[in-house]
């Protein structure tokens, strides 16, 4: 019984070290973004959750910035 119980231990860490030897396969390119809930709304005055401000901020993303000296938005 003991032998048993001993090869049972050794099979399945063998198992498992073989199983976790290959690294996931990746697209070049790919963007993997997660978000903690559901979307509630993108209107920019009734926003409360943080969900929502990520992918606001996620989608205006590049198409303004900021004068570093005035903060007046500018055109990226």
């Amino acid at each position: 019984m003991r032998y048993i119980i001993a090869f049972i231990a050794v099979l399945t860490t063998l198992l498992s070290i073989v199983s976790c030897d290959r690294a996931p396969e990746r697209v070049p390119g790919e963007f993997r973004f997660i978000n903690r809930g559901d979307i509630i709304t993108l209107d920019l005055n009734a926003m409360s959750y943080l969900q929502d401000f990520r992918i606001a901020f996620a989608t205006r993303e590049g198409l303004y910035t900021y004068d570093a000296e005035t903060f007046q938005p500018l055109k990226a």
